[in-house]
């Protein structure tokens, strides 16, 4: 692309910044101003944002290990600033293979532990929520609207301060990026050295290991498969020096983050239809069983290994032993309309929570996207049983395994589904209204297993969700992603017979 191509190409804007492609004095820059709308106070960290980049390049320069390239800064005003325009790739960017996205955390992890040697030095012009003297300060604001849309309860907020309490004592300050995703603030340069940008919640005394677990966070939240973020903690884990009290801060500042990500996802679910509100609830889940080791424990590395001790197989309801008409539906009606699709999942949340009836789930649909009820409710009740499943749980697994149901639905509607001969297939049946949680939390997993008699690593969970796989995974079970009934046979032949 040419320079002239580049001038004027808005390569972001919010509420607070816009960012543009601009020419200076014949060479393209990056000019960041302070739009109108910005939040009080929040002008300041454009210059914030100036000093950063003075310090980070001397730091940059005095220790080279750290592999760090700052941008020049070409001029600083009042209400922006210009600097020099270096053409990378982020560390992480769509399209990337996953043997390269790895590869490439693995170098941001390094550059991370390079810097956590550092003791922190130098003025503090800026501290965010990050302040390791008070990270609790911002949590009762954010948990509020996640607490009042039902996304999180009130016991979960709870959970995450008993956690945080007795951990207060042990936190430390480090340098501090204050923002890091790898998505937009890391760029990898073809010399080796990894670029940073976006600097505007630089601190020199932020709450130690802050960067990593936001990095970490950001991986959790919008990566394909959560082992992304979880292999990025074990690698940085592997190469950071182990100081004393090494988990309890990294726990603190994780249990911070993960409330802090129950904001993010209702705020970006709500303004800009992009939901991640159940990778949310998810990390959050594993924070609050508060054990570090599930926050670095993959998937791979539990279903690389022999399985020869499987006692049961649990199937998801719908789009596994049925089709799905719920998906059908908002197909259908609201393609177009993200924020409408979003408004009936929610409907739909709180229906399988049993927080409102299946009448007024129906109502409220034939409401959302303008249709009668009798066609909403056509929709909903057109699913099929899938048949080759049922005969080949009928002949395959039923004599040597047990066979359970776990679903997040909104009523028992398996009489209406099946036959008796098919429901009397099923061990044991675990739906969500009925017991008040619902799928990726690992607890419904771990009530699954229960019942069946069984722990959850003697049990295979198959789910058409990526996501409720993942939590079965948390919960110690193996998964398969069900794409469809010869996949599915296969994946699970291979985990049954260890091969």
């Amino acid at each position: 692309m040419n320079k002239a191509q580049k001038s004027g190409q808005i390569l972001q804007e919010n509420e607070d910044f816009k960012v543009t492609l601009v020419d200076w004095r014949g060479q393209p820059a990056v000019r960041k101003e302070i739009q109108p709308t910005i939040a009080p106070g929040r002008g300041e960290r454009l210059q914030n944002e100036a000093y950063a980049m003075g310090f980070l390049t001397d730091l940059a320069a005095e220790h080279p290990e750290v592999n760090l390239f700052i941008p020049k800064l070409y001029e600083i005003k009042k209400d922006y600033l210009v600097r020099e325009y270096v053409e990378a790739k982020p560390i992480v960017a769509p399209g990337m293979a996953q043997a390269e996205v790895e590869q490439r955390l693995d170098k941001l992890t390094q550059q991370l532990a390079s810097i956590d040697r550092i003791k922190p030095y130098g003025e503090t012009k800026f501290v965010g929520h990050f302040d390791y003297r008070d990270i609790r300060k911002n949590m009762a604001k954010w948990a509020a609207p996640p607490l009042s849309s039902d996304q999180i309860t009130q016991e979960q907020v709870e959970g995450i301060n008993k956690i945080i309490e007795p951990l207060l004592p042990y936190l430390r300050p480090r340098i501090s990026h204050g923002d890091l995703s790898p998505h937009r603030h890391a760029y990898l340069l073809d010399d080796g050295r990894i670029m940073w940008i976006d600097l505007e919640n630089f601190t020199p005394s932020g709450t130690r290991y802050y960067d990593v677990v936001r990095a970490y966070v950001r991986l959790f939240s919008f990566e394909p498969s959560t082992d992304t973020a979880k292999h990025f903690l074990k690698s940085f884990l592997d190469k950071a020096d182990k100081v004393e009290h090494m988990e309890e801060q990294l726990m603190a500042i994780m249990a911070q983050r993960s409330l802090g990500m129950q904001y993010d996802a209702w705020y970006d679910a709500t303004n800009a239809g992009n939901d991640y509100r159940d990778r949310a609830k998810e990390l959050l889940d594993l924070v609050l069983q508060n054990k570090p080791e599930l926050l670095y424990s993959t998937g791979k590395s539990k279903t690389s290994q022999k399985t020869t001790n499987l006692k049961a197989v649990i199937f998801d309801l719908f789009g596994v032993l049925t089709t799905e008409g719920f998906r059908v539906f908002c197909d259908k009606y609201f393609d177009s309309k993200p924020e409408d699709r979003l408004k009936a999942q929610q409907l739909m949340d709180k229906s399988n929570m049993g927080h409102m009836s299946y009448k007024e789930f129906e109502n409220g649909l034939a409401e959302l996207s303008g249709v009668d009820k009798e066609v909403v409710h056509g929709y909903l009740s057109n699913n099929q049983a899938n048949e080759p499943l049922f005969d080949y749980i009928r002949k395959k697994l039923k004599p040597r395994y047990k066979i359970g149901l776990l679903s997040n639905s909104s009523a028992n509607w398996l009489p209406e589904l099946f036959l008796a001969k098919d429901l009397q297939l099923l061990d044991e049946i675990t739906l969500s209204f009925m017991v008040g949680i619902t799928k990726p939390n690992p607890e419904i997993y771990k009530l699954a297993a229960k019942k069946l008699g069984v722990k959850p690593s003697e049990c295979v969970f198959i789910d058409d969700v990526d996501r409720y796989c993942e939590g079965a995974r948390n919960a110690g079970m193996q998964a398969i992603h069900y794409k469809d009934f010869e996949h599915m046979k296969t994946e699970l032949v291979k985990l049954l017979t260890g091969s």
